[in-house]
């Protein structure tokens, strides 16, 4: 991770002066970092968020309440980031903080468990400059475990490939991680903040709220690592389960999609039961998966369109291997009762 950090700063120092990294017109970008018992990483995103290109920002960590030494980590980068601490409110509420304390006209998100790429922000204010309806711009991941690797070669700054988000779009799926993020602040004077009540999904819950008054746009360009590992709140099938539906509910019972989009509603729904029918299997409750894998085929017989999932019929092939594991797991059952 270190050999990496290192990299960024080197590649850093090697590029030519960038339009716009450092003037005085600079839009400032405020960057919030909301964690919560992760000591382990925050530095590591502190530290791509310091690395970046464009320097007209200012850095907010949100404490959320850690019990951990997140605290004792920090202390090093005080003078070059505002630490705020908060007792556990939840992620939503420390990203509102975070908000409430920005003073830049833009704000953009890192989770304490990712990576910004060096010319992230560059490439984002620099498209935003030329296009200034839009009021959310987005970036495409690179998805790592363990340590990442090093960032692909990006030839497409100065006119990155772009893509318009829907509401349609956003009501099956999220289409980019909240890291991936710029926000124009003054859309949450408009649309309010994130849903506190809200454990997950609350991030496409805002995006949706947002596309009701500004465009969204995503660049296809690769340029922050999402960290996939245990402990990520994304990976609770439980919180999955609940906040998901919730987030639905909150959409489709909205004035941004017609209550008569029962081919949407139901695609949304199907997809929303093969998400948690996964998460239920990769944590081991194998029976729940397969519940939530017929729900998802009994809701959208039909193959999901091409982009909503890998594969138009993976939530049959998710089925068919969730019956295989279950009965594999049960031969196995019998067959150690019979030895015994």
């Amino acid at each position: 991770m270190d050999s990496l950090i290192e990299q960024m700063i080197i590649n850093m120092d090697e590029e030519q002066p960038h339009d716009g990294s450092g003037a005085t017109d600079s839009p400032l970008v405020s960057v919030v970092i909301p964690t919560y018992n992760y000591a382990r990483f925050v530095t590591h995103a502190v530290d791509s968020a310091l690395a970046q290109t464009y320097s007209a920002t200012e850095i907010i960590v949100v404490d959320d309440g850690s019990t951990d030494d997140t605290r004792h980590r920090l202390a090093p980068y005080r003078e070059r980031i505002r630490y705020i601490w908060q007792e556990n409110k939840g992620l939503s509420a420390a990203r509102n903080t975070g908000i409430r304390h920005a003073k830049g006209g833009w704000v953009g998100f890192l989770d304490a468990d990712d990576l910004w790429h060096p010319r992230k922000l560059e490439a984002q204010v620099g498209y935003l400059a030329r296009h200034r309806d839009i009021g959310l711009l987005a970036v495409d991941c690179i998805e790592f475990s363990g340590e990442p690797g090093s960032w692909p070669a990006i030839a497409e700054l100065v006119s990155p490939p772009a893509q318009a988000i829907t509401v349609e779009q956003l009501a099956v799926r999220s289409r980019f991680g909240p890291s991936g993020a710029l926000v124009r602040k003054a859309c949450f004077d408009e649309v309010g903040l994130f849903d506190e009540a809200m454990r997950a999904a609350e991030d496409v819950d805002m995006w949706i709220r947002i596309l009701s008054r500004y465009p969204i746009v995503k660049l296809q360009l690769p340029l922050f690592y999402y960290r996939l590992h245990p402990s990520s709140q994304s990976q609770d099938p439980f919180l999955g389960e609940r906040y998901c539906t919730l987030k639905l509910e909150k959409v489709f019972g909205g004035d941004l999609i017609p209550a008569r989009s029962l081919t949407l509603r139901r695609r949304a729904y199907s997809y929303n039961s093969i998400c948690v029918a996964d998460a239920y299997h990769k944590r081991g409750y194998h029976c729940r998966a397969l519940a939530h894998a017929f729900r998802s085929i009994i809701q959208w017989p039909l193959p999901h369109a091409k982009g909503d999932l890998k594969h138009p019929l993976d939530h049959y092939r998710g089925t068919i291997k969730l019956l295989l594991v279950i009965c594999k797991l049960r031969s196995a059952s019998v067959g150690a009762s019979d030895s015994t």
